[in-house]
């Protein structure tokens, strides 16, 4: 799953949902509030990789399409991690 040019560089990569089902956005967060209080969130780099998707509670409706959402900092991150 890792791109080569990731595998390649001396950062280390990690998944933070390895499960086949839906993790909670809470339980995801905490996964990488613990990276950034073992690590140093300036040393954390999150990249979230995901489509939108509807549903009704029953069933899933069809969503379409994608959205994009950055901020300063992420520009800047996204900066320094384009060499890679």
């Amino acid at each position: 799953m890792e791109s080569s040019c990731l595998a390649a560089s001396e950062n280390d990569i990690a998944l933070v949902t390895l499960e086949e089902y839906d993790v909670s956005l809470r339980a995801r967060t905490e996964r990488v509030n613990t990276w950034c209080r073992q690590l140093g969130k300036r040393n954390v780099c999150l990249v979230s990789i995901h489509t939108n998707a509807a549903g009704n509670g029953k069933q899933w409706m069809n969503a379409r399409g994608w959205t994009c959402y950055f901020c300063l900092r992420q520009l800047i991150a996204f900066s320094l991690l384009s060499p890679l």
